[in-house]
Formats: structure tokens, sequence, C-alpha cells
């Protein structure tokens, strides 16, 4: 349900302490960018990591070394990205990633729809997303409560990441254990970093400012 305006002022201070630039980029369906009029696969992580990033980046001409960071599908996406792309990264870091679907994911998205649906989430959501906001969140909440979904398992493929990788998650996630965070950074073995955010959910970048 993410896009560029809901990181606020994060990217650009993340930019400025590591003094590296930054490219912040809603994806298709999200914030500002085209209405999503297509029914999502539930492949649409792998495209994004084996496709369209690699596609958006060679169409901006940008060819150097990469740090990847992604929250919550954006961060799966990013260590797809790691197994998939072959683009000259330096690293990955995930927040509030899944790797697999676990029971917490399957509650959490069914509260989300409810509070969609009697209006207290979809306002707050069309500030980010305004036209898009309907599609938007029903390509995210479908796809993950597609029965075919529950399949989602990327926990093997974690393994194939070479290059040093930071995994954060709230330890209140509403919509995953930590155990997500230990198929990560076991998988990647001394280049996996867990960090556990105390008194956060899933948005850290935010609400562990």
């Amino acid at each position: 349900m993410g896009s560029v305006g809901q990181w606020k002022d994060f990217p650009s201070l993340l930019s400025e302490i590591t003094n590296l630039p930054a490219l912040i980029y809603d994806r298709l369906g999200h914030g500002k960018s085209f209405k999503l009029n297509h029914k999502r696969r539930l492949s649409f992580m792998e495209e994004e990591a084996s496709l369209y990033l690699p596609q958006l980046l060679q169409n901006l001409n940008i060819s150097h070394s990469l740090i990847l960071v992604g929250h919550s599908d954006g961060g799966t996406i990013s260590l797809l990205t790691g197994v998939f792309s072959g683009l000259p990264l330096e690293g990955i870091i995930s927040m509030a990633a899944h790797t697999y679907v676990e029971e917490i994911t399957i509650l959490g998205i069914k509260e989300a729809v409810q509070a969609f649906q009697n209006g207290r989430l979809r306002s707050s959501l069309e500030k980010y997303h305004s036209e898009n906001t309907e599609s938007m969140f029903y390509a995210w909440a479908d796809t993950w409560l597609s029965p075919d979904m529950r399949n989602f398992d990327i926990r093997k493929l974690m393994s194939h990441i070479r290059v040093p990788c930071l995994a954060i998650q709230g330890k209140y996630d509403q919509y995953g254990s930590v155990n997500q965070v230990f198929s990560i950074t076991d998988a990647v073995s001394e280049n996996g970093m867990p960090i556990l955010l105390d008194n956060c959910g899933h948005i850290p970048h935010i609400q562990a400012k």
C-alpha cells in the first residue's frame, strides 16, 4: 500500500546521512503512477525484480552499483532483485518484507480490508494514492488473500543473495512474525544482519524514526 509520499522525508534523510544519491519511485498503480488496469499476477514481485526495476534503471541510464531499500512488498522485491536480476548490487535493506505467508499475514490483511471498507483506511490512503486508491488497495489485498498465494515461499531463494543484507522489522508488525527476518538473515549467512525494533509495527522507517 506504499507510495513515495508515505515515505515522507526518510529517503532524503537517508541520502544525506550516507552521502549517496537516491532514486525513489512509485510502482505501477501506486501513488502518482499510472493506474493498474489489469489483475495483478501472483508472480508480480518476481516480475518487478527481474523485469521492471532493471528496465526502469536502463531507461534512466543508471548502471552504477546500487544499494536497494524496500518496504513490505518493496522489501520482498528488493530481495528478489538480489536473486534474479543480475544488477550490480552492493547491498540490500529490506523492511517488513515477506518471504512466506503466515497466518498473521492473512489475519492482518483481512483486518485491513475491514478498515478500508468502513472508510478509515480508505481516507488515509486517498491522500497519497488519489484516484489509484481503490484499485491499488484491492490489487494488494486480493493478491495476498488468494488461496494460491498461500503457496508463496521464497525462503530457499534467499541463499542466492551474495551481497550484505540488512533485514529490519518491528516486533509488533501486524502482517508478519520476526521469523520473516531470520528467514532472510540466516539464509545469507555472514552477509545478513537482523534488526528487530521495539514498540514498532509494520512501518519501521516512520514508526521508529
